[in-house]
């Protein structure tokens, strides 16, 4: 019975790109428009200007972060070398950000060549910190890092980890920032903390608070569990023990005891 239901449409039977297609032309924008030479992402603007333009983009660091992500499950689906290209050159990129700020751990939020950069944007310069022979010299950043790039590049660099073993080198790369940043969230009271000792402006997740029946009102532990995940993927990464150690210590002592009212079991 049709029960008075108009059939189902057939399918255009159009001529689809096939996935590799797809693929080649997803590299293809990513190579000559979006991606930089250094391994970032960059928004390509104006439209009539080819290739990726370095600006003041907030979220430069965060969408590199996604775009690794991305690469990775392009490589798990395909095994495709212009994956592993990309995840090579990005992770690149993630470096420079680590190594500008000279803060062991915490990432710049967006970099660019200090040709590059407007004065308006009020960047910082790395040139009084590193020799003249690094190119680094020659690039300014933005420091004032979200928690929120952070939580990315826990999620991409851990991927890398996992799902790259066939490459040793990407994934021994990516297991050393997951250690600097579980050393820094540890280091610093589970916030992100800049070169003079003060929180980045962004630093701290924001803190969401819920209404338990019972208790009233709660705040939700944020930079807890943000340090808790970076202990256990540090761990996973590294074995290193006292990423073990302090995943415990934040579960006995910190996480636990914020999280109490929470558990089904009350």
């Amino acid at each position: 019975a049709s029960c008075g239901m108009d059939p189902v449409p057939e399918p255009p039977q159009a001529d689809w790109p096939r996935l590799g297609e797809k693929a080649s032309i997803h590299q293809a924008s990513l190579e000559s428009d979006f991606l930089s030479k250094e391994g970032w992402v960059c928004y390509r603007k104006p439209a009539d200007v080819k290739g990726p333009v370095y600006s003041d983009l907030p979220r430069q660091g965060e969408i590199t972060g996604y775009q690794l992500c991305a690469e990775v499950s392009r490589y798990q689906a395909t095994r495709s070398p212009d994956a592993v290209y990309n995840i090579h050159k990005i992770l690149q990129g993630i470096e420079w950000y680590f190594r500008i700020t000279a803060v062991s751990g915490l990432p710049a939020r967006v970099m660019a060549p200090s040709t590059a950069v407007d004065p308006g944007w009020k960047w910082s310069s790395a040139s009084h910190l590193l020799p003249d022979s690094d190119p680094m010299v020659n690039y300014h950043y933005r420091s004032d890092t979200p928690k929120e790039q952070i939580a990315v590049f826990l999620a991409g660099l851990s991927q890398v980890c996992r799902h790259l073993s066939e490459y040793p080198a990407l994934a021994r790369r990516s297991a050393v920032l997951l250690g600097a940043i579980a050393d820094h969230l540890y280091s610093h009271d589970q916030s992100l903390v800049g070169r003079h000792g003060q929180k980045t402006e962004e630093g701290d997740f924001p803190m969401w608070v819920v209404m338990i029946p019972g208790y009233g009102e709660w705040p939700l532990a944020h930079n807890a569990l943000a340090c808790l995940s970076a202990q256990v993927l540090a761990h996973d990464a590294t074995k290193a023990g006292r990423y073990k150690l302090r995943a415990l210590e934040l579960l006995s002592n910190d996480l636990m005891e914020r999280l109490k009212p929470l558990r089904w079991s009350d």
